[in-house]
C-alpha cells in the first residue's frame, strides 16, 4: 500500500514537472517562431504594397536576400533570365497558386518565405508577381530551438523522475511517521485493554464458578474486577480525548482565568492526599492570569499532580508554584520524587510511555496523562518540559503566553 501511494505520487508529480515543462517549451518555440518569422512576413507584404500601388514600375528597391519572379496566367516565369538558374529549374515546386497569402516553401531543404500576387502590366495584361526570401538561417535557429528543446525534455523526463522520487519520498515522510505512530497507539491501546479485560474475565469466571457464596466471601475477586473496570473508564476517556484531539474537533472555549485561583481550588484534596501518605503537598503561587480555557487548564494541573503524588514516596514533597513574568505565565510541578532517567525525558509525552509499567499499573495509571497535558499546553500555543529537580526528582514546567483578548482584563477584580 505504501509503496502503491510512492509510486502513485512519483506519477503524478513527474506528470506535472513535464506538462508544466512541455506548455513552457511549445510558449518559447511559438513565440520565437513566430518573432523570426514576423519581420520577414513585413517585408513580404510592404514590397508587395507597394508594387500593387503601381510602384512596381518605377523598379523599386528589394533587400538583396529577396527574390522576384513574374509569371504569366499559367505560372511560366517571364524574367527568368534576371533570377538565378535555381529558380528556373524549380518553377514547378515553387509555382504557389494561393495568392496573398504568406506561406513557406521548402526545396531540397532549402526553405522559402513567399507570397503571390497580381498585379496589372503597362500592356494592361494581369501577371503573377511571386517574392521569395531565403529563411534558411531562421528554419537554422528554429531547427536548433527545437533541437534543445527536444534534448531538454528527454533529460527532463529523467530528472523529473529523480525529483519525483525524492518529494515522493518527503512527502511520504509524515504520512509514514503518522502511520507509525497510529500503528504504535493501537499496539499499545490493545496492549493496555487487554489486561483489564484479562483480569475482569477471570474474575468473573471465578464468581461463576460458586454462584452459591455471598459477595463478602468473593470480595477478593470482586475489588479486582472493579478496579480494573475503573481503570478501563479512565483508558477510555483517555483515549477519546486524544482521539478528538487528533481530529481537531474539542474546540477552546477562552476566558480570563485566574491559575492561581484554580490552583488553590485544587491543591486542598491533595494536601490532604499527601499529609495521608507522609508527603508534603504546598503552594508558592503569584498572581497569575491568561486567556484560555479554565476546564482544559484544571485539568492540566491535574494531571500534573497526579503525576506528583503516583511517583513520590513518604517523606518526599510536591510543590506547584506560579509566576508571571515577560507577558507569559510560568507554572511549575516538583517533586523529590523517582525522577525521570535522562534518556526518557523526551518521551514522557508519547502515548502509552512509561519507565516502570508495573509501578503505573499499581498506580492506576494509562501512561496517557502527559499526552492530554502537552495538547493542552499546545492548544493554549505554550511549551512544555520536563527537568530534573536538583537533588532529586522531576520538574514540569509550562509556560503560556498572555494572550490579549477583546476584553479588558482587569486584575484587581482578582
Amino acid at each position: 500500500m505504501v509503496k502503491h501511494n510512492k509510486f502513485r505520487l512519483i506519477v503524478i508529480n513527474a506528470t506535472i514537472i513535464m506538462t508544466l515543462f512541455w506548455i513552457f517549451s511549445f510558449a518559447i518555440f511559438n513565440l520565437v517562431k513566430s518573432a523570426q518569422y514576423k519581420s520577414v512576413d513585413k517585408e513580404l507584404l510592404n514590397v508587395k504594397n507597394r508594387m500593387t500601388n503601381g510602384f512596381y514600375l518605377n523598379r523599386i528597391r528589394i533587400a538583396p536576400r529577396m527574390t522576384v519572379l513574374i509569371k504569366d496566367s499559367d505560372g511560366k516565369i517571364l524574367n527568368n533570365n534576371s533570377v538565378p538558374k535555381f529558380y528556373y529549374e524549380n518553377q514547378d515546386i515553387l509555382n504557389e497558386k494561393t495568392l496573398n497569402e504568406v506561406k513557406t516553401i521548402e526545396v531540397d531543404r532549402n526553405y522559402f518565405r513567399t507570397i503571390c500576387f497580381n498585379v496589372t502590366s503597362a500592356d494592361n495584361k494581369t501577371r503573377v508577381i511571386q517574392l521569395l526570401v531565403d529563411i534558411n538561417s531562421t528554419e537554422e535557429v528554429i531547427n536548433n530551438l527545437l533541437y534543445m528543446l527536444l534534448t531538454g525534455g528527454a533529460i527532463m523526463v529523467i530528472v523529473s523522475i529523480g525529483v519525483s522520487w525524492f518529494l515522493a519520498g518527503k512527502s511520504m515522510e509524515p504520512i509514514m511517521e503518522s502511520w507509525k505512530k497510529q500503528k504504535q497507539f493501537v499496539e499499545d491501546a490493545s496492549h493496555e485493554l487487554r489486561t483489564p479485560l484479562t483480569t475482569v474475565k477471570s474474575r468473573l469466571e471465578l464468581l461463576l464458578r460458586d454462584p452459591e457464596s455471598k459477595i463478602i466471601d468473593k470480595y477478593d475477586d470482586i475489588e479486582p474486577a472493579l478496579s480494573e473496570v475503573n481503570r478501563l473508564n479512565r483508558l477510555v476517556a483517555d483515549l477519546l480525548t486524544l482521539a478528538r484531539s487528533d481530529s481537531n474537533v474539542i474546540e477552546i472555549e477562552e476566558n480570563t482565568i485566574d491559575i492561581k485561583s484554580i490552583v488553590e481550588n485544587i491543591i486542598e484534596p491533595y494536601a490532604e492526599i499527601g499529609e495521608m501518605q507522609e508527603k508534603k503537598v504546598y503552594t508558592e503561587l503569584s498572581p497569575a492570569i491568561i486567556w484560555g480555557d479554565e476546564g482544559r487548564i484544571k485539568q492540566l494541573i491535574i494531571i500534573l499532580l497526579d503525576n506528583a503524588i503516583k511517583y513520590t514516596q513518604a517523606g518526599d514533597y510536591i510543590k506547584i508554584s506560579t509566576l508571571e513574568v515577560d507577558n507569559k505565565v510560568l507554572l511549575s510541578v516538583e517533586d523529590s520524587g523517582i525522577g525521570i532517567k535522562q534518556e526518557n525525558k523526551a518521551k514522557v509525552f508519547e502515548r502509552f510511555f512509561v519507565e516502570d509499567k508495573s509501578r503505573t499499573k499499581a498506580n492506576g495509571g494509562t501512561g496517557l496523562g502527559l499526552s492530554i497535558a502537552q495538547w493542552i499546553v499546545t492548544k493554549h500555543n505554550g511549551t512544555i518540559e520536563a527537568k530534573d529537580n536538583m537533588p532529586k526528582g522531576t520538574k514540569f514546567i509550562v509556560t503560556i503566553p498572555i494572550k490579549a483578548s477583546s476584553k479588558r482584563i482587569d486584575k484587581s477584580a482578582y
